[in-house]
């Protein structure tokens, strides 16, 4: 997904100057765009550039209105694609304990020059776009940002798209270690919903055939690049830690199940016993719990018959 982002987004981009900003409107590939719509239903941002002796400094200001939701797709868009550093900014402010503070500002540091290069990189891309500035000037830009990455060992090229994707990938695969570590000392609310937010972009990357996805559009999957919906991705999910299984291999067990009996996801879940039964691992044993409470012990032999006791009220 971050490769065909990076090559579709050259195309897919609207750019509003001054013009058609004062119209509110602009036409483009006989299709009419109106700025208020576009506010509405994305996140539009207002680009400025300062001149400053001789420095060039962009600023972005998002144009978000409270009023209109982002969509699902919108908000899990950096999990989606994977994007680690925007995953981790996020977690700013919601760290338990000074000692994992302290480690995470020291990690967001170590990458913020690269972040500025590459936000540079893009502010560059537009003003050729656009033809903002001489072409001197421009390769003047160029030649700083270069002489910068050439200290992280990240070569410079003719492709100012290529040279933007190497820092990306530079600053995603350094920061790809810390995503885990730093999501298990999230305040407990947070670390629920960025797990879920986190494997929900980990089955985003797995491949799907044009059969599967036209099965999963049967039983009304609104994205058919995933085997469930959300809201059944999160029912699952909490469902795979009750009964100590892989969330992946119990989402497509229901999914499969409800392609095999042309029905929705949710309806296969209506089917499951109501309780609060769970079982954990402990010493090659198993421990069954209702709420906080040990029921009782037994075999590890039986974990697939107490799964389905929990599933179905079936006798152990």
């Amino acid at each position: 997904m971050i490769d065909i982002e990076n090559i579709l987004q050259p195309y897919t981009d609207i750019i509003w100057d001054k013009n058609s900003i004062k119209h509110k409107f602009q036409i483009i590939n006989n299709r009419k765009f109106y700025l208020l719509d576009a506010i509405k239903s994305n996140v539009s941002v207002l680009k400025f550039i300062y001149h400053y002796q001789n420095y060039y400094i962009p600023i972005d200001i998002a144009l978000v209105d409270r009023k209109y939701k982002n969509s699902i797709p919108q908000r899990m868009y950096k999990y989606y694609t994977q994007d680690y550093y925007k995953i981790l900014k996020s977690y700013r402010g919601k760290i338990i304990g000074y000692k994992y503070i302290s480690e995470y500002n020291n990690i967001i540091s170590q990458i913020t020059v690269l972040i500025a290069v590459q936000y540079q990189l893009g502010f560059i891309i537009t003003v050729l776009k656009n033809k903002l500035l001489s072409i001197s000037e421009i390769n003047r830009l160029i030649y700083n940002l270069c002489t910068i990455l050439f200290t992280y060992g990240i070569k410079c090229s003719s492709d100012l798209n290529l040279i933007k994707f190497q820092v990306y990938n530079y600053v995603n695969n350094t920061l790809s270690k810390y995503v885990s570590y730093f999501t298990n000392v999230l305040l407990p609310h947070d670390k629920l919903k960025y797990s879920l937010n986190i494997k929900r972009g980990i089955e985003s990357q797995i491949p799907t055939d044009f059969l599967t996805m036209q099965s999963r559009l049967d039983i009304a999957v609104l994205c058919p690049f995933f085997p469930t919906n959300m809201t059944e991705f999160k029912l699952l999910t909490s469902l795979s830690h009750r009964l100590d299984i892989h969330s992946e291999t119990l989402i497509q067990c229901f999914s499969t199940v409800a392609i095999q009996f042309n029905i929705h996801v949710s309806d296969v879940i209506k089917e499951i016993n109501k309780n609060n039964l769970s079982i954990t691992t402990y010493n090659n044993h198993l421990i069954l719990w209702e709420n906080n409470n040990k029921i009782q012990e037994y075999n590890i032999i039986y974990k697939k018959r107490l799964q389905l006791h929990i599933l179905f009220n079936i006798s152990i």
